[in-house]
């Protein structure tokens, strides 16, 4: 719907999600494509899966793979991946055999797949898992707060939420 409540593109996906970057994703049958905000499919619904754009590229999952499409659906880094997360700031946490690392958006791996568990940068810094504990890295894969938490969040305004053995705090 609009501001207004009007009905804009009629109730006919299975699945859909927001609009990102001038383009929402959306299941009209057995597989995902990308629709404009008139509702007009203008990335074909070719996917097994797929998710938002984010920096002028989505996550597409093609058989059992894991790769980004950019705007007009041309597949931009191949289906190599197990996962994939979004790109922020200039990388996207993919998972490649049973770790996570970090690529560019040429699909080049600048953060080696080292890591049990990865997320999205935020602020500079993405919290990564090294067997229990979780700390930060930089872009270039430096950890510049050492695993020691039992769990946290990413930073948002100059905070990040950790857990200890014994409660939550910030750093």
């Amino acid at each position: 719907i609009n501001k207004a409540g009007d009905i804009v593109i009629e109730a006919q996906y299975y699945d859909a999600d927001d609009f990102s970057e001038g383009l929402a994703c959306v299941k009209p049958g057995r597989k995902y494509g990308f629709i404009d905000p008139a509702g007009t499919l203008v990335v074909p619904a070719v996917y097994d899966h797929a998710f938002a754009f984010s920096e002028g590229l989505a996550q597409v999952k093609i058989g059992s793979k894991w790769g980004y499409v950019d705007i007009s659906g041309k597949v931009v880094i191949l289906p190599l991946f197990a996962s994939s997360g979004k790109f922020s700031e200039g990388r996207a946490c993919v998972k490649s055999g049973d770790k996570y690392g970090y690529i560019d958006a040429t699909g080049r791996m600048v953060v080696p797949a080292e890591y049990d568990h990865a997320f999205a940068f935020s602020e500079g810094l993405a919290r990564v898992q090294v067997g229990d504990k979780w700390g930060f890295i930089d872009p270039d894969g430096e950890m510049v707060i050492n695993p020691r938490f039992v769990e946290l969040f990413s930073f948002e305004d100059g905070l990040a939420i950790v857990k200890f053995k014994n409660g939550w705090g910030y750093i």
